[in-house]
């Protein structure tokens, strides 16, 4: 696999002192990346992730920035064509590469196409744990421990093999989460506790303790039902964890990452 010499500048905000941190002095690089601008109207894609390759079009560049370099409280200083500018991303690598280093392809990829310099900033972050609701331990009647082989389902995925839904309709081993549902097959609670965000609006770090992998359904509303709403409106994701899955949501206020640009160019069509 081709090998480039690539450097960042990251620093990370401690006590007032910023600290250069050196990420990699040679990473490995994607076998073949486009970037170009999206012409024409809005066209919606699937699902961009698959074994080896990522693909997507009509995409605010800031995706591939966050794929990149995580950041939890979002991105400040970044220009209006990252957010707001359509591109079409298609990124090629091997299929059996292993996860840290795919991570590692990314930040050079970024580094190198948009001369990314940035660096973390630790803010305050109001956020949940995510425990067991109960002091005996008990959980609630919809959370079910699951039986489900990941190791196996993922190497026949990598196969090309079809891998059939569980009966709750999602596949094995993922979770899907719309607008009002979480639908789990197969999952830890450490995937579970991001997968809140959007419905508790704050950070979930997992403090459960329960280990294996889970199924369940739920079903919820940012607005909590009551005698007189109208009829079909679901409990609030609080109630909902704590009465069919036993667990709840704990405030705290944590420290998290919020990501600095210092510099940043827009990329060259290629």
């Amino acid at each position: 696999m081709r090998q480039r010499q690539w450097a960042i500048h990251l620093a990370a905000i401690a006590a007032a002192v910023s600290v250069g941190l050196v990420l990699s002095a040679q990473a490995p690089t994607f076998d073949a990346v486009s970037i170009k601008r999206h012409v024409g109207p809005f066209e919606p894609g699937g699902s961009p992730v698959g074994p080896g390759r990522y693909r997507v079009s009509s995409a605010p560049l800031v995706r591939i920035l966050l794929t990149a370099w995580p950041a939890p409280m979002g991105v400040k200083g970044a220009p209006t064509w990252l957010t707001d500018d359509w591109y079409d991303v298609s990124i090629v690598w091997p299929a059996s590469t292993p996860t840290e280093q795919v991570r590692q392809m990314w930040q050079a990829m970024v580094a190198e196409r948009l001369k990314l310099l940035a660096h973390y900033e630790e803010v305050d972050d109001p956020s949940f744990y995510l425990m067991a609701s109960r002091a005996d331990g008990r959980l609630g009647k919809g959370l079910k421990r699951s039986s489900v082989d990941c190791d196996a389902v993922w190497a026949a995925q990598r196969a090309g093999q079809s891998v059939p839904a569980l009966p709750n309709g999602v596949g094995p081993c993922s979770i899907q989460v719309s607008g009002d549902s979480i639908v789990a097959g197969g999952i830890t609670m450490g995937d579970l506790a991001p997968n809140l965000i959007g419905a508790s609006g704050r950070q979930v770090v997992d403090r459960t303790g329960l280990d294996g992998r889970w199924e369940f359904a739920i079903h919820y509303s940012k607005i909590e039902r009551d005698p007189n709403a109208p009829l079909g409106l679901y409990p609030s994701i609080f109630s909902v964890l704590q009465d069919e899955l036993g667990l709840k949501l704990v405030p705290f206020v944590g420290r998290n990452k919020l990501l600095v640009i210092d510099h940043i160019e827009r990329p060259s069509d290629n």
